[in-house]
């Protein structure tokens, strides 16, 4: 298991098995993992945090366990960048 709050300027608040959180580029948000998750079959969740209504869903390209891509959209469906991320996920390590 492992969970992260991070600002999106001034990098983690606080977090428990997040080795790192990376920027990838406008409404891209990587949670790197301290402990890889043993498969893909794991249980991830994302909230994003702004003034505006926006929306976050679980994008994971590396279906190894070792990091979870998050996306930040606005109602339009542009990616846009949010103030705070907050990701969760659970599973087997």
């Amino acid at each position: 298991k492992g969970w992260v709050m991070a600002d999106m300027t001034a990098g983690i608040s606080a977090s428990y098995n997040v080795s790192s959180v990376t920027d990838g580029g406008t409404g891209t948000v990587q949670v790197n993992w301290g402990t890889d998750f043993s498969s893909s079959a794991y249980a991830p969740i994302a909230i994003a945090k702004s003034d505006n209504a926006y929306f976050s869903h679980i994008f994971n390209t590396t279906f190894n366990g070792a990091t979870t891509v998050v996306l930040v959209k606005d109602t339009a469906g542009s990616l846009v960048d949010p103030n705070h991320i907050f990701c969760a996920a659970f599973g087997d390590q």
